[in-house]
């Protein structure tokens, strides 16, 4: 996995995508796998991609503050629940 070079996927990424991210994550380089997707998608004219980083969580997308009660960000939930809203339509 360290030496996974992920710009060929993403160059053939051809769907809309959304990228999350948390700040205090410790397993993955955050700030250079962000920059990375972002730099590629756009060079590579992707019409509908999202990166998004959030601060203060680990790399479970839990809030990471110690008076926190292990509880996945809300900010994460409401993010991907608007994010797929406005892109899958549900027949009725």
């Amino acid at each position: 996995m360290m030496t996974y070079d992920p710009v060929p996927a993403l160059r053939a990424l051809h769907v809309p995508a959304l990228f999350l991210f948390a700040a205090q994550d410790r397993l993955i380089p955050v700030e250079k796998s962000a920059s990375v997707i972002q730099d590629v998608l756009t060079q590579n004219g992707h019409p509908d991609f999202t990166v998004r980083v959030f601060d203060g969580d680990d790399h479970n997308l839990r809030v990471a503050a110690s008076d926190a009660s292990d509880e996945v960000d809300p900010r994460y939930l409401d993010t991907m629940r608007a994010w797929l809203s406005q892109r899958v339509r549900i027949a009725r």
